[in-house]
């Protein structure tokens, strides 16, 4: 029997989660994601819909993923709508760690498209760099698919040419530009 479950956090240890109950052993049969970010509701996450946590009394479950940094503060808050103790679930580490297998799947995926990405910029003389998470793994000498993304950097001068390469169809990976647009013209906003 699966249980329907709710994974609280739409960020990087929630998909981790989502991917870990995807597997076919899993006794966890993910039906949405639960986070208190207004900016998330309504939208999708690997297919699964962000609830904010005020509609949580809406949604029929009966467990509930709690994984990463934030736990004792969701906890608290499904608390505060008398979400039973006994449907709660906590995930650390070793929980949400990704099987060997799946972990080279990701590195192979991640690869080919970082060369399809790299092979482009230099063909069009566009400036990059690994920044963030992706350069945090190259310093600790860390597989890349290990992070949950890995951050190119490029100069803003050079967002129209991307946009131009990327939105052709390629076979590695499908580009939306509109993250690209909203991290530019909305300098006060904050996008996941």
């Amino acid at each position: 029997m699966k249980y329907n479950t709710v994974i609280f956090g739409a960020g990087y240890h929630g998909r981790l989660a989502l991917r870990k109950c995807r597997d076919k052993s899993s006794k966890y049969k993910i039906i949405c994601f639960v986070d208190n970010d207004k900016r998330k509701k309504n939208r999708f996450i690997l297919k699964k819909k962000i609830i904010h946590i005020n509609d949580i009394s809406k949604l029929y479950f009966d467990k509930i993923i709690f994984c990463g940094r934030c736990i004792k503060e969701q906890t608290k808050q499904a608390k505060k709508f008398k979400i039973d103790k006994s449907k709660f679930v906590i995930w650390g580490r070793k929980e949400l760690r990704p099987k060997k297998k799946d972990l080279k799947k990701r590195s192979r995926a991640l690869l080919k498209m970082l060369t399809y990405v790299v092979r482009n910029f230099e063909k069009n003389k566009i400036y990059y760099w690994i920044d963030n998470s992706g350069l945090l793994a190259l310093l600790r000498n860390q597989d890349l698919a290990e992070f949950s993304d890995v951050d190119i950097a490029i100069n803003c001068k050079d967002i129209k040419k991307i946009i131009n390469i990327f939105t052709k169809k390629n076979k590695h990976f499908k580009f939306y530009s509109q993250f690209i647009y909203k991290s530019i013209y909305n300098k006060n906003k904050k996008f996941p």
